[in-house]
């Protein structure tokens, strides 16, 4: 009896090492963060995928590439934080949602002098595209043989009308006026901004001066020669 207690004993004890020895070893919980993003080209998502031990805290940003915009997480939480803090207690899988950002706006430029008045139409609409499309866009009479003369140059063609496609990150319109005989000429304009994602910009392709058009709404010319101007639009970073 005495032998079998004896190795009973030890037995004991050498289990109570290995246990002592186990708990000792054993570490905190380790979880995998992953993260994905769609479109996948519309941004990225900080910090990125791994391990983290258990209650760690993580604080994930979605952030969108130029022309998009983040609109929320889906997966392991439905939410349209940004950035969005996580208290890893299991495994995480995310995804981040971008949208183009779209524009829409129009801007209708007066050209006068002293003796014409020239309507021309600029914007960006859904449906429009980069290239001459005539239910957008439309040319402009023939140039008179003398007297104010202003169209839009597309690609060598003289428009009264161009609109753009509604998801371009940038757009340049280029102007172009014909002085008349008065060699002076005044540029105004309005402007219907109600769905203006960016910023827009009045300037030559020199860029001698710059004008917003949201904070102005004339520009005075003057001259012999046609008059270069270029209105851009650009996508808010």
């Amino acid at each position: 009896m005495r032998q079998i207690s004896i190795c009973q004993a030890t037995l004991l004890v050498l289990l109570l090492l290995v246990s002592s020895c186990r708990l000792k070893s054993a570490g905190p919980e380790s979880y995998s963060l992953t993260t994905s993003v769609q479109p996948s080209d519309a941004g990225s998502v900080q910090p990125g995928e791994g391990l983290y031990e258990e209650g760690s805290e993580v604080q994930l940003a979605a952030i969108p590439n130029t022309g998009w915009e983040f609109t929320g997480w889906s997966g392991y939480v439905e939410s349209q934080e940004n950035p969005l803090l996580l208290n890893l207690e299991e495994n995480v899988d995310l995804t981040a949602h971008f949208v183009r950002i779209e524009s829409a706006y129009e801007a209708v430029l007066y050209v006068r002098d002293a003796e014409r008045e020239i309507e021309l139409y600029i914007g960006q609409a859904e449906g429009a595209g980069d290239t001459f499309d005539p239910t957008y866009d439309s040319e402009v009479p023939p140039a008179p043989p003398e007297g104010l003369y202003a169209w839009l140059d597309k690609g060598g063609r003289t428009l009264g009308r161009d609109y753009r496609g509604n998801v371009a990150i940038e757009q340049v319109w280029e102007l172009r006026i014909r002085p008349g005989a008065s060699e002076s000429f005044e540029l105004e304009w309005v402007l219907d901004v109600a769905g203006l994602r960016g910023q827009l910009m009045l300037t030559d392709p020199v860029g001698s001066f710059q004008i917003d058009p949201e904070q102005s709404n004339t520009w005075q010319g003057s001259g012999v020669e046609t008059v270069a101007l270029e209105w851009i639009y650009n996508v808010e970073e």
